[in-house]
């Protein structure tokens, strides 16, 4: 199982961030062990090398696969996926945001929740048919979950709640009562208004030539200036892969340095929108990450994914996980792996000029240990699949 780990160094000056370092050991090896091997091998091993989002990745690689030309012999299950991300977004508000910020995590509310999602998980993967009980006994467990995530997160319903006016909403954070109010009260208060800088432009000349130059040293402050990786963006990404072999661990593109993660699907939303233009980007990803939970409570959500055929015995595959777009690519040669090659969120968004850096950057120095828990936030609002660290060093 691949896990690894990223190093955030931040170091001051005079009171501001004057440069941020992420080192990840995040191993980079999914190609070197699946290559050689017959397809059918290769996607066994997957769900065993990937243990995050590892129904995620088995789906990317069955529909590189099918892309390529290969069919799985497994059927594809989209219900694990959304089940799976449904756990994943979940334990960051039950577990990991108290946590960070010094409040007892809610593991008598979220233990009850996690072992429903895993029962679910557990029977898909033990039940060869589709059956419409099962689907219907589905639905009603998702119903029942939906109610039991309202009351305790929001007090609401999500579609009252994303409805809220900027008063309203202002409201529902000071006075309400629920699981996660006072977290991003605090939240609220640590990040005040920011203008971010532009996108960078990517540093190979080669791909970059035609396009204007980022003026990166004018702040801007309008959210559709900085850049999201979206399914819009995947061919150009499976062109990149081919002509790059160190994408996989420095993914980019012509337009600068993406953002994966929720806020993709909902940076238009009047809430997101409003926080992304008073440049309160962690916030607007954790209102995003709820919307997002909402909306795979949903029933009969389509959950985004697709194959992309590339050339013969060539394709890649994408899956929206909790954390983003997941891409695999697989080429095949006389019926074994030649190349295989997975870009997943956590690259984009913790790339030496991505999201986390750019932003890192525009914090202040003058309290040391709050830059600490504001870059310790930064990094959960864009949610790495390995653990990280955050070490502070002033001159």
């Amino acid at each position: 199982m691949l896990e690894g780990k990223l190093r955030v160094l931040v170091h001051c000056h005079a009171g501001q961030v004057s440069s941020v370092e992420v080192r990840s050991s995040r191993p980079q090896v999914s190609g070197a062990l699946l290559q050689g091997d017959s397809v059918a091998q290769a996607l066994s091993k997957v769900p065993v090398i990937y243990g995050i989002c590892r129904q995620a990745q088995s789906l990317a690689a069955q529909l590189a696969a099918r892309a390529a030309g290969i069919e799985s012999a497994r059927p594809l299950s989209l219900w694990l996926v959304q089940l799976e991300a449904l756990q994943e977004h979940l334990w960051r508000f039950y577990i990991d945001l108290p946590s960070l910020l010094g409040a007892p995590p809610e593991l008598e509310k979220f233990a009850p929740i996690r072992q429903v999602l895993l029962h679910q998980m557990q029977g898909i993967e033990n039940c060869s048919a589709d059956t419409e009980e099962a689907n219907r006994v589905r639905q009603q467990t998702l119903a029942e979950l939906r109610n039991t995530v309202e009351q305790q997160l929001l007090g609401m319903a999500f579609e009252h709640w994303a409805r809220l006016d900027e008063a309203a909403f202002q409201a529902w954070l000071k006075h309400g009562e629920t699981v996660i109010n006072p977290l991003l009260a605090r939240v609220e208060t640590l990040f005040e208004p920011i203008t971010y800088r532009g996108p960078d432009k990517p540093i190979p000349e080669n791909y970059a030539s035609g396009n204007d130059k980022a003026e990166n040293d004018t702040p801007v402050n309008k959210p559709d200036e900085q850049v999201l990786l979206s399914q819009d963006s995947l061919t150009e990404v499976i062109e990149l892969m081919a002509t790059d072999e160190q994408f996989s661990a420095q993914p980019w593109l012509r337009t600068g340095h993406p953002e994966a993660g929720s806020l993709v699907n909902f940076s238009g939303q009047a809430r997101v929108l409003a926080l992304l233009t008073r440049g309160q980007r962690v916030m607007a990803r954790l209102v995003a990450r709820l919307l997002q939970i909402g909306h795979l409570l949903k029933p009969r959500v389509a959950i985004g994914c697709g194959d992309i055929p590339v050339m013969a015995q060539s394709g890649a595959g994408w899956v929206e996980t909790a954390r983003g777009i997941l891409l695999h690519r697989l080429d095949i040669q006389h019926g074994r792996v030649q190349r295989y090659q997975v870009v997943a969120p956590t690259e984009w968004n913790f790339h030496p000029e991505g999201p986390l850096v750019r932003e890192a950057l525009q914090l202040s120095a003058d309290n040391i240990e709050q830059l600490r828990q504001q870059v310790q936030l930064l990094c959960l609002s864009l949610d790495p699949c390995v653990g990280s660290e955050v070490e502070v060093y002033h001159a």
